[in-house]
């Protein structure tokens, strides 16, 4: 594993100097990038150091590490906050075949950086697709996770009807997302008028823009996340979560002793029976907080007030 880049090795290489360079006001922490290198697949993780115990954190689906800079910067005052770009995102390598959707290759990504780290022990924190990650690998290594949290429903299986139903939406909407903007505010400007993304703290819209877009060699920006990533992990009939699905394998992370909180927000798309039973099989806390689908960038003071609560009481406060 490397830490450092040298600028013009790749382009995913290129992608994150770049971004590793932007003048950020709102942001004085800046992360140390993480590469890893898994034979010809490249991941990436921002690492905000801070304080103990480690915090693994992962994105949901279209986002990237960078999306949780503001709220990342508020809980590195009593953890290290250590977030990895799941594939096709941010710095990491896109997926190429089925099985690179699967939960348990992302999981195994995530696995092989924290070993690299030599993190032995973390607390978990995953929104959406990555909450789905997070289970996996708590799964896979049950005595690794002090706690884990999932933020917007991860527990239901997209072949129920309102899984399909959310996948079928999503998908509609990848075919219609503009890849290239000519400069970053840009992109700022028109998703600040765009649901979900009008939902967003102004820091962490920002935080999407600085790390979500990657410097095209004519000057412009590109998204990192291809309309065609966002469509091959919203696809069940595309992507291998759907003959990945975890529910069969739940119970043993209550099983291992593993505390679970289950986020939600009170105005998010995913339904209270949904959060119900995503409550029940992790025999979860249920928190639920104002806001809507994208909490961690919607409210990210009041998610690191949850997290702090659940690392333990002996953190320090705000």
């Amino acid at each position: 594993m490397s830490t450092g880049i040298k600028e013009g090795t790749t382009e995913i290489a290129r992608s994150i100097c770049w971004r590793m360079d932007l003048k950020r006001d709102w942001e004085p922490l800046q992360p140390e990038i993480h590469i890893l290198h898994r034979g010809k697949t490249t991941i990436s993780a921002l690492d905000w150091k801070g304080g103990k115990p480690p915090l693994l954190m992962l994105h949901a689906s279209g986002l990237s590490a960078g999306a949780f800079a503001p709220l990342a910067e508020r809980l590195s005052r009593f953890c290290r906050p250590i977030a990895v770009d799941l594939r096709g995102h941010g710095g990491s390598t896109p997926p190429k075949k089925m099985s690179d959707f699967s939960y348990k290759t992302l999981a195994g990504d995530v696995l092989a950086m924290l070993d690299a780290l030599g993190i032995r022990s973390a607390h978990g924190f995953g929104q959406s697709l990555g909450g789905g990650v997070l289970l996996r690998a708590a799964i896979e290594r049950p005595c690794l996770f002090e706690s884990l949290m999932t933020c917007e429903g991860t527990a239901t299986p997209t072949h129920s009807a309102p899984g399909e139903a959310r996948a079928r939406r999503r998908i509609e909407g990848t075919a219609r997302i503009q890849t290239v903007w000519k400069e970053k505010q840009e992109l700022v400007s028109h998703y600040s008028q765009k649901r979900p993304f009008d939902r967003f703290a102004p820091e962490a819209l920002r935080a999407f823009a600085d790390w979500g877009l990657s410097a095209r060699d004519d000057g412009q920006f590109e998204l990192t996340c291809s309309p065609e990533t966002q469509a091959g992990y919203n696809n069940p009939s595309r992507s291998a979560i759907e003959t990945d699905w975890i529910d069969q394998r739940i119970a043993e992370i209550p099983a291992a002793g593993t505390p679970c909180t289950v986020l939600r927000g009170r105005r998010s798309s995913i339904p209270e029976e949904c959060h119900e039973k995503h409550v029940q099989v992790l025999q979860a806390r249920s928190v639920q907080i104002d806001g809507g689908p994208f909490l961690p960038q919607e409210t990210p003071e009041r998610v690191a007030e949850v997290i702090r609560r659940q690392i333990g009481p002996s953190s320090e406060s705000f």
